[in-house]
């Protein structure tokens, strides 16, 4: 392999899956390289704005995966350290379109109707 960059970051959608595989055996060989699995778009696209504030590769890792941990949640947990009732949503910080708004608003009078 052709040495272009100091380091090196893989990013695959699962750890053990042929991507993931193939990049662990590939740059074996390398210094500093890096296969990050378990990746979804919103990290990549998490990790394309992180690379312009700096190129050191353990403060985008480290960065990567406390966001990881961030974005990964339980709707009921979440609920419960808000102090929120489930007819309260509009208190949460969703970004919800028009559509989304009318389909709960359909879903809670249903529901208060029972």
């Amino acid at each position: 392999m052709k040495k272009e960059y100091k380091s090196v970051i893989v990013l695959a959608d699962l750890v053990g899956g042929t991507p993931f595989k193939t990049a662990v055996t590939i740059l074996e060989k390398e210094v500093d390289f890096r296969v990050i699995g378990g990746i979804n778009l919103p990290l990549v696209i998490e990790l394309s704005m992180l690379r312009s504030t700096t190129n050191d590769i353990e403060e985008l890792l480290e960065q990567l995966l406390i966001t990881s941990q961030e974005a990964i949640s339980e709707f009921k947990q979440v609920m419960k350290k808000k102090n929120l009732k489930l007819n309260c949503l509009k208190e949460f910080n969703f970004i919800r379109s028009p559509t989304t708004i009318k389909a709960e608003t359909l879903v809670f009078q249903r529901v208060s109707a029972f």
